[in-house]
């Protein structure tokens, strides 16, 4: 379960680094 839930966060965070690279992308 640990880890599931580690690679879940880490999931999580990869999709939140992925949007702010594009809201980045959208705005240069």
């Amino acid at each position: 379960m640990a880890g599931g839930a580690r690679r879940h966060a880490l999931n999580k965070r990869r999709a939140m680094f992925r949007a702010v690279a594009l809201a980045g992308q959208g705005r240069a």
